[in-house]
């Protein structure tokens, strides 16, 4: 029987793309103004602006200085500009509902708004999907879901989803044939930063180093 790992990662966009949206906003929250990035989103928001909106969510979740933490407003916000179509919004609100921040935990409504997400072809949201097939949250257990969900997510460039992927591979989740493609994700995940991964190639590459 193939082993199956728990995986305890959560795909979260939580930053801001301080390349696009309201100019106030992201002029201040570049200065570390919390307090008046948040009024200026919110306010760009309800002019219709579903990044502002997004931006808003975000940072009622994190709580930076000058923003109380208020998982009623990061919903609110995050709600706002999901219904509007807007992809990372949308899988930030299946986050909130996967964690039950501020709502009671809902793995159904959670998978809802990823697979609304992913739809649009963000990577973090089909790498939530993963998880909830790779856990069983709200849903049977499902490995061959979870590997082709994780795969895609890698393919997308989610660091943590190219770890997993040769971790699964490693541990005989996926058959070990597949030996090369685990040494493949590693890397790019790696590549990306990613710690564990960085450690995983440097001894998979002494390892090979003892066998020649």
């Amino acid at each position: 029987m193939r082993h199956m790992l728990i995986i305890s990662a959560l795909f979260l966009t939580a930053s801001m793309d301080l390349s696009a949206g309201t100019p106030e906003g992201l002029g201040a929250a570049n200065r570390g103004d919390y307090k008046l990035a948040v009024e200026e989103f919110t306010a760009a928001a309800n002019h219709g602006d579903m990044d502002a909106a997004n931006y808003a969510g975000w940072l009622y979740l994190a709580g930076p200085d000058g923003v109380p933490k208020n998982y009623a407003e990061a919903i609110k916000w995050y709600r706002y500009a999901a219904e509007a179509g807007h992809r990372i919004a949308q899988n930030n609100l299946g986050y909130m509902f996967r964690m039950g921040y501020g709502i009671e935990k809902n793995p159904e409504e959670a998978m809802k708004w990823f697979e609304k997400s992913a739809k649009q072809n963000y990577p973090e949201a089909i790498a939530n999907i993963a998880q909830l097939y790779c856990n069983g949250e709200g849903i049977p257990r499902n490995i061959d879901q979870c590997i082709k969900w994780m795969r895609e997510a890698a393919k997308g460039g989610v660091a943590d989803a190219q770890f997993w992927m040769a971790a699964y591979i490693v541990g005989g989740t996926v058959s070990p044939e597949y030996e090369n493609e685990a040494q493949h994700w590693a890397e790019m995940a790696a590549s990306q930063g990613h710690r564990e991964a960085h450690t995983w190639v440097k001894m998979y590459s002494m390892k090979l180093d003892q066998k020649n």
